[in-house]
């Protein structure tokens, strides 16, 4: 059985974020775009393998440079009112270190990274990658362990720009993190 991305009910009014932060802690992934409530099931093991992996491969360039912090699922990004997620990956630079708060993260990070399954596709691929974009994120990667593929997109003016689209074996070679190399034959096991 599949459980897509999608609004747990026709909302009546925007969801708040007290309403939010109360919600049960059941393996279930929720999140609030532009004041709606979306579900989704908990990962699949192949989406958790790669976030795994590519996780290991950030944190160690990470680490090794004092560049910042990345952080993985379940992580809140509270983006504002009406927009709270949850994504697979997120970095931020000690640039940035003021929006790292105790419950959660508060502003507009780095990086975002959202693994993407086929039920999640169309709400990772659109209506988050307006979120993102609204909110001016430098950086965001869309990975998609099915097609082994990693595209990376850049905010540019009013909204973000295809800077890589890569796939299977080829190596991703990110603009936030000069002379530094993701080989992608590492993350589909």
């Amino acid at each position: 059985m599949t459980v897509r991305a999608m609004p747990v009910a026709a909302p009546t009014k925007a969801v708040t974020y007290a309403e939010y932060r109360a919600l049960p802690e059941n393996g279930k992934r929720y999140e609030v775009l532009e004041g709606e409530l979306y579900m989704t099931a908990a990962p699949v093991l192949n989406h958790q393998r790669v976030l795994r992996t590519l996780l290991g491969i950030l944190d160690r360039h990470i680490q090794a440079t004092k560049w910042g912090e990345i952080l993985p699922a379940p992580v809140e990004l509270y983006l504002d009112e009406r927009n709270f997620v949850e994504p697979d990956i997120v970095a931020v630079s000690n640039a940035r270190r003021s929006i790292l708060r105790e419950k959660n993260i508060q502003g507009a990070p780095d990086l975002v990274i959202e693994i993407i399954s086929p039920s999640t596709a169309r709400t990772d691929r659109i209506r988050k990658a307006k979120l993102y974009a609204k909110h001016q994120i430098p950086h965001y990667w869309i990975v998609d362990y099915a097609d082994k593929t990693l595209e990376a997109f850049e905010w540019s003016k009013g909204g973000y720009v295809l800077a890589a689209a890569l796939e299977e074996d080829q190596v991703f070679e990110p603009s936030l993190f000069p002379d530094f190399k993701i080989p992608l034959q590492t993350l589909w096991h």
